[in-house]
């Protein structure tokens, strides 16, 4: 099972979190095509924030069967950064929301705000 967890504080994305998409054997032809599509929205969505946003404010973490973007400090972005990434987000939302949608079996979206 894939869980996608995003983390927000005061509707402002902190910490993106995925864990089991990266599997080494996948069961299955939908689960190999959920794991496939769940890493090319993570790896857009890294992209995006490093190439749109920021290249310091964020920490990436990838590891086997895990994946983390979170923010290093709880301080805004300017406006516009945040704007582009709220919109990196969404985007990235309807991508692991319409995978939910079509394989519930695999894939879970977990939203949380503080």
């Amino acid at each position: 099972m894939i869980h996608v967890h995003l983390d927000f504080m005061n509707c402002k994305l902190m910490e993106l979190r995925v864990e089991g998409h990266q599997q080494k054997i996948p069961t299955g032809e939908s689960l190999a095509l959920v794991c496939n599509a769940t890493s090319v929205i993570v790896q857009n969505f890294q992209e995006a924030l490093l190439q749109l946003v920021s290249k310091t404010d964020f920490e990436l973490q990838n590891r086997k069967g895990l994946c983390i973007v979170s923010r290093k400090s709880k301080h805004r972005l300017d406006n516009r950064e945040e704007q582009t990434l709220d919109t990196i987000v969404k985007v990235s939302l309807i991508g692991f929301k319409r995978l939910e949608k079509q394989h519930p079996e695999h894939i879970r979206v977990h939203l949380k705000d503080n």
